[in-house]
């Protein structure tokens, strides 16, 4: 029996056939294959076991004095042709070898003398070849068998087994796996079914062989018949052989085989160009139960063909029919599918085409779409430059005009100064020529004018000429330290078309200011897009999403109050937040929009702003833009006012300590001893009241705390003077001022 050998280890492959028990040795190194070609045209025998080898090779007789060759190929290595860890082998009807090379996870295939021809990609350990030249392997990685077509085109998974490794194909589609790791072995009988051994699978076969063989054109034809392999110029249809002249001839003239249809090649290439290409079906094959008879019915209800015999013995009482007339009714079923099959393929080649023309439509508006970003980029850029340019020209402007207005009153005032030092000199030398060198009528003659002049110099005050000097000295750059800077905003990419006319929500305060929300939704939404999809309670909005889709969302808190002697200029701004999200059509969100802080009549100390929310039901957040701090007669900006779109608030700003706000959605707990502002609410907690007048445990005199968005959100009371937080948890301030 011709076998092939296999030896398992990392990156070697021993594969002999000859007569010889055994199998070939592994070379220093690995990754090699030894081949000893026997003067066999098929028919092989694995270790991994092909079944194709027993069932549809024409097997010779064997010559016990023949002289073996031997080939090597292969190697070591990831590169085609090299391999790793190689398990499995079988060789085809075509005398090709199919190699499972397990670690480099692909099947690799050669000709019969070694050379690399192809390879397809899989997980391998196992392999095995039908009967149509269809390759079975053992995918491991994946726990179930595959089937792909000879070329490495994938077919379908054959069965779903826990780490397959070896697998054979027996004669009537038994499908045995072996694992392992259990030590057991899988057998299904109908495992494989297309692989089964039957004559319509032989003739089938037959024609696909001849159509392959036509089409091959790097392949001679040469006669299937006789010894010499002689060119063949003619083809019988009965037997589906390629014959020569010389066979031809004999073939007319055997009583056997006269009337078989002989046919030239020249018409055999013609009909297989047009896929009209027949070969008479074989003759059906004897009862496998009762060799002598022969198949001619077909059981129903065990869907196999039997003989007359089985219709009295083993398939007695069951429903069977002749092969015609099941023939017909089967035809008739796959015509039927066919007709579906091919509305499928028309369906499929459509939506191709159709995947094909919109992705081009990708392309194009991608390239569009970036070309447009960039214009827009570039004239945003210039825009900015050339405001940065004029805000340049306009600030050295003004430091010009104060240069030239302020260098005329130094030149004054030196001028004056330059002035009054010579009128007093000149006064002075002159009293001294009369002290020093007059007679005494002289000194009494001028005394009264000089002790008049010298007088009057004198009551020049000096202050009255440099005081305000230093303060016309100073002149300097401050740059803006402001926490939010104003960033440009280009636009953005939308990657779904809406379907409806929804394209952006701007949700207000309703016209509401102070500590309460709104009451009610008015008009403010009428005629914009969100107009209808908006329900109020409690002060908080709830959005229903229009269109499934990415979302981009902005939100803002709200500025601190103000006052007599907290202008808005110097007021805390609330933080700006911006995320993109992914929403669900008939998604409800809460909004809570921050209202800015009360403001102070009569002097300073004013409330924080409020917090803006945006939620799920269930309160779980998308975003939270914290509203800004409160402060006490601040005639300039604090940074520490301003909300943040950290996690933690910012700690108080003024008074004789700093106390760290909430953080995690917790509101202030900390505050001053004295007059402090109440805490601003977070998402989860309230912020701190002050003791005496709202029962808190910080701050005697100290407001109320905003309230939790989870709680209402309403901002904090004052003690005095209206100084109260705004909606969205701002917490409420003292009020100096009047009582």
């Amino acid at each position: 029996m011709q076998r092939v050998g296999l030896e398992e280890g990392e990156g070697v492959m021993v594969l002999e056939v000859g007569e010889e028990e055994g199998v070939g040795t592994q070379e220093e190194g690995g990754g090699i294959i030894h081949l000893i070609p026997v003067g066999v045209e098929t028919g092989f025998y694995s270790s991994v076991p092909t079944p194709s080898a027993v069932s549809y090779s024409s097997q010779r007789e064997e010559n016990p004095d023949r002289i073996m060759q031997k080939i090597t190929f292969g190697g070591k290595g990831n590169e085609p042709g090299k391999f790793r860890l190689n398990y499995g082998v079988a060789v085809s009807d075509d005398n090709e070898i199919f190699v499972a090379d397990n670690v480099n996870n692909r099947v690799q295939v050669f000709s019969i003398n070694g050379s690399f021809l192809r390879l397809f990609p899989t997980v391998v350990p196992g392999i095995s070849i039908g009967p149509l030249g269809h390759i079975i392997v053992a995918n491991s990685g994946n726990n179930r068998v595959d089937m792909f077509t000879s070329q490495g085109k994938f077919v379908r998974t054959v069965a779903n087994i826990t780490d397959p490794w070896g697998l054979a194909v027996g004669p009537d589609g038994q499908l045995v796996v072996s694992n392992p790791h259990d030590a057991r072995l899988y057998f299904r009988v109908a495992g494989v079914a297309e692989l089964k051994d039957n004559f319509f699978v032989e003739s089938l076969k037959d024609t696909v062989d001849v159509h392959k063989k036509l089409t091959n054109e790097g392949e001679s034809l040469v006669c299937g018949s006789c010894e010499t392999k002689s060119g063949a110029a003619s083809f019988c249809t009965e037997c589906g052989e390629l014959l020569c002249d010389e066979c031809v001839a004999i073939h007319r003239r055997l009583k056997v085989t006269r009337g078989h249809q002989v046919i030239g090649v020249e018409q055999l290439k013609a009909e297989s160009e047009s896929n009209t290409v027949k070969i008479n079906p074989r003759p059906p094959p004897p009862c496998r139960i009762h060799s002598q008879e022969t198949l001619k019915l077909f059981c129903v209800d065990c869907s196999e063909a039997i003989c007359q015999v089985c219709t009295v013995l083993s398939h007695k009482d069951h429903k069977y029919e002749y092969f015609t007339d099941t023939a017909a009714k089967a035809k008739e079923d796959i015509r039927a599918l066919l007709a579906k099959t091919e509305k499928k393929m028309l369906d499929l080649k459509n939506a191709d085409q159709q995947a094909k023309a919109q992705k081009t439509d990708l392309e194009k508006n991608v390239s569009e779409t970036s070309e447009k970003i960039k214009r827009k980029a570039e004239k945003t850029r210039k825009e900015l430059v050339a405001l940065v340019n004029q805000q340049e020209t306009e600030l050295l402007s003004y430091v010009n005009t104060v240069s030239q207005t302020r260098s005329k009153e130094f030149s004054t005032a030196i001028e004056e100064i330059e002035t009054t030092t010579v009128a007093l000199e000149s006064a002075a030398e002159f009293g001294r020529n009369i002290v020093e060198h007059g007679s005494e009528l002289d000194i009494m003659a001028v005394s009264g004018d000089v002790n008049c002049r010298l007088k009057k110099l004198l009551q020049i005050e000096l202050t009255d000429i440099t005081e305000k000097l230093p303060a016309k000295a100073y002149i300097a750059f401050e740059e803006d330290e402001t926490s939010e800077m104003v960033k440009p905003r280009l636009g953005e990419v939308r990657t779904t078309q809406p379907d409806s006319g929804f394209r952006t929500a701007r949700f207000s305060p309703l016209g509401t200011t102070g500590r309460l929300g709104p009451t009610s939704l008015g008009t403010h939404y009428r005629g914009q897009d969100h107009e209808g999809l908006v329900q109020l309670k409690d002060g908080i909005q709830y959005f229903t999403v229009p269109n499934t889709g990415q979302y981009r969302v902005e939100a803002a808190g709200s500025a601190a109050g103000w006052g007599v002697n907290d202008p808005k200029s110097a007021r805390g701004r609330g933080a700006v937040v911006r995320g993109t999200f992914q929403l669900q059509k008939g998604e409800v969100l809460k909004v809570l929009v921050g209202q800015e802080g009360g403001k102070n009549k009569y002097k300073s100390a004013v409330g924080g702003g409020g917090g803006t929310f945006v939620t799920k039901t269930d309160n779980t957040p998308l975003m939270v833009a914290g509203g800004a701090g409160g402060g006490n007669g601040g005639p300039r900006r604090n940074p520490n006012s301003d909300g943040t779109t950290e996690i933690s608030g910012q700690c108080s700003s003024g008074g004789d300590t700093n106390f760290a706000g909430g953080t995690d959605g917790k509101g202030a707990t900390k505050g001053h001893a004295d007059f402090v502002g109440g805490g601003g609410g977070g998402l989860l907690t309230d912020g701190a009241s002050g003791k005496i007048s709202f029962g808190g445990t910080d701050g005697s005199n100290g407001g109320e705390g905003g309230k939790a968005f989870v709680n209402g959100g309403v901002g904090g009371r004052a003690v005095y003077n209206n100084a109260e937080g705004g909606f969205g948890g701002g917490g409420g301030s003292y009020g100096h001022g009047a009582q």
